[in-house]
């Protein structure tokens, strides 16, 4: 509509936690909200807070091992869904993002957090977001840099269990 290029909805994340240095990692993330162009000033106090479903979430170890939320087969039982609200900051330990699966303290996450896409515009695209990673060391070091995004924010939205990787460069 304004001809400004969306931002991307897939992810990966480096991670680094525990080790003799007391690593740790959070992630800052962003998330399009789902109130539409037509919201008057009463429809956002009910999204304050609200979370939103996340498509994929997958741990690599440094060996390249994935690893999978817990879950069960949906025959036998509802799928485990991620949520994360508009804005969070979560540290990679927590119960949002697949358990480490090895001796390796370090790695990296990939964030499918496409909710659905957004009903504002002429078609339906994939939902915008952001991601930027900070690391911390002994109490007194830290960093932080932006999130490596696969895709630009005209791709299409990434469907869950899709393979991990670039997704095609395109323009609407």
């Amino acid at each position: 509509m304004d001809r400004r290029q969306p931002l991307p909805s897939t992810f990966t994340a480096r991670y680094i936690q525990g080790g003799a240095g007391g690593f740790s990692t959070n992630f800052q993330i962003w998330r399009e909200g789902v109130t539409g162009a037509g919201a008057t000033c009463a429809d956002y106090p009910k999204n304050v807070g609200s979370s939103m479903s996340v498509t994929d979430v997958v741990r690599f170890d440094e060996h390249e091992n994935p690893t999978l939320l817990p879950g069960c087969p949906p025959i036998l039982c509802a799928p485990f869904v991620v949520l994360l609200p508009e804005t969070s900051s979560t540290a990679s330990y927590s119960s949002n993002y697949p358990p480490t699966a090895g001796a390796d303290v370090g790695g990296w996450i990939y964030l499918n957090l496409n909710n659905g896409g957004s009903p504002a515009y002429s078609r339906t695209r994939a939902s915008q977001n952001w991601v930027t990673v900070s690391m911390f060391a002994e109490g007194r070091f830290s960093t932080a840099v932006d999130a490596t995004a696969l895709a630009n924010g005209c791709t299409p939205a990434t469907a869950a269990g899709a393979t991990v990787g670039p997704g095609p460069n395109t323009v609407p």
